[in-house]
């Protein structure tokens, strides 16, 4: 726990997200990249390589993972430089791509950089690691297959939901159906918690629309930065 003396020593080396608030970090940009690339190879049996079609993904998620200051000062900040998209450092990711592009894989890097820098966040009055729970949309809807209950993919503060668009559009638990990422999502946004999202469809999409409805369209240009990875399919290697 933190007393009342030590908060507010904390609060002021946070920047504030929402009800959650991310530690600065001194680390130098360029180290971090080169770690990241690091950890990618790592993870990739040595093959993790910064193309035209993912770097400006990287270099923006390192600015929003430190808290750059640079970026949170200047809210219109272009984060993608194909969309007229603003980036804001107080929301989470939203990362599409086609099967191989390396989602999952880049996700994965930033959890284990986050740790790997002590990256911190405030809940509450307790500082906890920035690290966050991998859950496939598939698990998600599973769970309420099987118990009824998505109250906690609901409330966590930090969630990576994994190929948003691959689970079935209902489920049916006791007779009741749901569309249960739709209620995720939805309720992530009102609860202001921060979320990672990886899927093969772009949000901005008509496919996605049609999918999960314009209210969830909505929600994610409020809860997330947009990007699209291309180019580099990582399973072929």
């Amino acid at each position: 726990m933190i007393f009342n003396g030590e908060f507010d020593l904390l609060i002021d080396r946070f920047i504030e997200s929402k009800n959650v608030l991310r530690q600065m970090s001194n680390y130098k940009f360029e180290d971090c990249k080169k770690l990241f690339v690091h950890i990618g190879k790592r993870l990739n049996k040595g093959v993790y390589d910064v193309d035209k079609g993912n770097e400006y993904v990287i270099d923006n998620i390192i600015h929003w993972l430190l808290c750059e200051p640079f970026i949170a000062n200047n809210p219109h900040e272009m984060i993608n430089p194909n969309s007229t998209i603003i980036g804001d450092i107080n929301k989470g990711l939203y990362i599409a791509g086609q099967t191989g592009t390396g989602k999952t894989l880049m996700t994965k890097i930033i959890n284990i950089l986050s740790q790997s820098l002590d990256i911190r966040y405030l809940s509450g009055n307790i500082n906890h690691p920035f690290s966050f729970a991998l859950v496939d949309a598939d698990a998600i809807t599973d769970t309420y297959l099987h118990t009824g209950d998505i109250t906690k993919y609901k409330h966590m503060h930090l969630l990576c939901i994994q190929d948003l668009g691959r689970e079935p559009a209902e489920v049916t638990y006791m007779g009741t159906k749901c569309d249960v990422l739709r209620s995720v999502i939805e309720s992530r946004a009102d609860n202001d918690v921060m979320t990672i999202i990886t899927s093969n469809l772009p949000f901005t999409s008509d496919v996605f629309e049609e999918r999960y409805g314009d209210r969830v369209v909505s929600r994610l240009h409020q809860m997330c930065n947009y990007f699209i990875l291309n180019y580099r399919d990582y399973r072929k290697k």
